[in-house]
């Protein structure tokens, strides 16, 4: 397995560029002489197109919205709320890519540190879309390697719309490799958006199979899939959907939460649905972008809201942070993933069990279940060395609960603080501890070179 993703990663790169877009810029191009990409027969061939669907989950995991690294979004999103305190040093590259998510001053101009997600997500949907048309056209491949490999790519696809149009809200749903289209496809509203995330979903979910094609669940199943549409119904306010989507998830007798709490970040949980290949011999990117090795720290530190958001007996703060000292001040630091240098026993994850148990928990509160909602995280709770959730909390009440426990269960972790505060309408709660925090940063701006190139793409409202 190594070894071939190894080969995959040093020559299909190349094969795939002759066909494949190589920039976000090209996407929506406007004076590009043909209106289809020019590419050779790769889909008529299993071997290759098992290569660029390979290289569809390479850049996945590199892409900025879904590495673990500094300027990746889990960290850049964990600086832009109250999760890390800043002490990259000023003229570095690093201090580049973070202050402004730090301090809260994101703009539009190709400076910006957000833009790798935008162009980047971009740049790889092209390349999923491309593969949708050449598998769909291909008459050498199997039915069912067919299946399997569109219900994949439908996937992708929608995972990276579900977290487009959350961080800028209306983006273009691009569909297609035809250059005409998409240099002057129009933006379409947030709600229409997650509409068509959801057919992607539907679709993988009728292609995908209950088991995995591979032991270490780098490849999505269909509880992956059901996962990723029970986020979808919360973010629709669809909130009996995504109580039934996450119920077949949690009795899925394949998912059980590690009661060992330093095991879960380890690629053997249980508790993963899904994580991504992380090439040896490298530490996980989690571990090189978190863990301290010196005081007073070069990088970023746990913020002090946070740490003061755990109780003292709370088992995660014993096992999922850590801290140097200098004698005079403590700095803690995120220590779920805790491989740093070298190591193969981490991979970064992108779904666990336990958000399927917030996420209905958070739908029953919206229905008024407040009790039910509560009881579906005393499993969490519990194993962290807490007390249960009291019970005949109001809904707003219970939802500040909620809140609160999934930063203290999900902190560093895929921008999920951000996407909490934003989907419940407590963002303000920021303006404490962000003094730049304005309403307006529920957006990020779209990148001005796009707005140039795309006449149909219009600034938001709030930029």
């Amino acid at each position: 397995m190594k070894n071939h993703i190894r080969l995959l990663k040093a020559s299909f790169i190349a094969l795939l560029s002759l066909f494949l877009c190589s920039s976000c810029e090209e996407i929506l191009e406007v004076d590009l002489p043909n209106s289809q990409v020019n590419r050779p027969d790769v889909f008529e061939d299993p071997a290759t197109a098992q290569a660029a669907l390979a290289q569809l989950y390479y850049d996945f995991g590199e892409s900025a919205l879904f590495n673990g690294g500094i300027g990746s979004l889990t960290y850049s999103m964990s600086l832009y709320t109250d999760e890390l305190t800043s002490y990259f040093t000023a003229g570095t590259s690093d201090y580049n890519l973070t202050f402004p998510f730090y301090n809260n001053v994101l703009s539009g101009n190709d400076a910006s540190p957000q833009h790798p997600f935008w162009n980047t997500s971009f740049q790889y949907i092209y390349r999923i879309n491309a593969l949708i048309e050449g598998v769909s056209s291909s008459t050498k491949l199997t039915d069912a390697i067919k299946t399997t490999y569109l219900g994949e790519a439908y996937f992708l696809r929608a995972m990276y719309y579900q977290h487009l149009c959350q961080l800028y809200g209306a983006v273009p749903y691009v569909t297609t490799t035809d250059y005409r289209v998409n240099s002057r496809i129009a933006k379409i509203p947030y709600e229409a958006v997650l509409n068509k995330v959801e057919t992607d979903l539907l679709a993988a979910l009728e292609r995908l199979a209950p088991d995995y094609r591979n032991l270490s669940r780098f490849y999505p199943n269909k509880a992956v899939v059901e996962l990723a549409l029970a986020k979808n119904y919360l973010l629709q306010k669809n909130y009996t959907e995504a109580i039934v989507y996450t119920q077949k998830v949690l009795d899925n007798p394949l998912y059980q939460s590690m009661n060992d709490l330093d095991l879960v970040f380890k690629k053997t949980a249980t508790s993963t649905l899904w994580q991504l290949y992380k090439f040896p011999p490298d530490g996980s990117d989690e571990g090189v972008a978190h863990i301290l090795t010196s005081v007073p720290p070069i990088t970023a530190s746990l913020s002090a809201t946070l740490i003061q958001n755990f109780a003292p007996t709370d088992a995660r703060l014993e096992h999922w942070t850590n801290h140097l000292s200098d004698g005079v001040n403590t700095y803690y630091y995120a220590y779920k993933y805790k491989n740093q240098f070298i190591g193969s026993d981490e991979c970064t994850i992108v779904y666990r069990i336990e958000e399927a148990a917030f996420i209905k928990a958070e739908a029953l509160a919206y229905q008024n279940k407040t009790d039910e909602a509560a009881e579906t995280l005393d499993g969490i709770r519990l194993r962290a060395n807490l007390p249960i959730i009291a019970r005949n909390l109001s809904k707003e009440a219970f939802i500040d609960v909620l809140v609160a426990e999934s930063q203290r269960e999900f902190f560093t972790e895929g921008a999920h603080r951000f996407f909490d505060l934003k989907r419940n309408n407590r963002l303000h709660l920021l303006e404490d501890s962000k003094p730049n925090w304005k309403p307006q940063h529920r957006l990020l701006p779209y990148p001005d070179k796009q707005l140039l190139l795309n006449p149909n793409l219009n600034p938001q409202n709030e930029f």
